[in-house]
């Protein structure tokens, strides 16, 4: 058993397990943050399943740990966290499982998420590649308002099928310059920065933006009607 930046790795058995959680946004009278609560419940989903197909693993099944209650309000949660599973591939019935609040009245959202996925091909950044921003960090009204410019699951799924790419790395919280450091301590090499107009403090919100290395030539084999940004080459 091993850890990979959030992963948990079970070799012996070929499994990963990625989660995300979710507290006070949603639409409950004590929530710090009013939004969609099927909207969060997507998102709570989408970021483990897409942390697992960025290490080319095969998501099989999702649990999720409401703290609310079921009836109505966890409907509305498990609605959006099956419409993320949908969009992975996970539409058997037995992929899914989960537990809900049924003892004590709720007045703020809570919502975690854990993935198990079968495979694991972890690549690494190779000297002379080059890395490139795709999508665009959105966070809270910025990504109701402009969803289309951030990376999509079909977007995810398109990356982890494309073997000439090595890292895929979604940007979180920590920014862009974090993800660039993992990027060097994986492969053992050094990041030059190219692009000094690039935010790389920025929060990427939940994985609306992602790092791929790649060779330079490769890059125009990239299909996906994102922005693409060169950030720095592989030394």
């Amino acid at each position: 058993m091993k850890k990979f930046r959030d992963l948990i790795i079970l070799d012996e058995m070929n499994l990963v397990l990625a989660c995300d959680s979710a507290g006070g946004i949603g639409e409950k009278p004590c929530d710090e943050v009013f939004a969609d609560v099927e909207m969060v419940s997507y998102y709570a989903a989408f970021v483990p399943i897409v942390e697992l197909l960025c290490a080319r693993s095969t998501p099989m099944v999702l649990v999720d740990t409401l703290c609310n209650e079921r009836e109505p309000y966890g409907e509305k949660i498990i609605r959006g966290i099956k419409m993320a599973m949908s969009e992975a591939g996970m539409t058997s019935e037995n992929a899914f499982t989960g537990s809900s609040e049924e003892n004590f009245l709720t007045n703020m959202t809570g919502i975690g998420v854990t993935v198990l996925a079968r495979g694991i091909d972890i690549r690494k950044a190779q000297k002379g590649d080059r890395v490139y921003a795709i999508g665009q960090a959105l966070v809270g009204e910025e990504l109701i308002k402009h969803r289309d410019r951030a990376m999509s699951m079909s977007d995810y799924i398109y990356l982890k099928e494309q073997n000439y790419i090595h890292d895929i790395v979604p940007i979180g919280s920590k920014g862009a310059a974090h993800e660039i450091a993992e990027i060097e301590s994986h492969s053992g090499l050094r990041a030059r920065i190219v692009n000094h107009d690039f935010d790389y403090h920025k929060s990427g919100g939940p994985s609306a933006i992602c790092l791929v290395t790649m060779n330079e030539d490769d890059f125009n084999k990239l299909n996906l009607k994102k922005d693409a940004n060169l950030l720095a080459f592989m030394e």
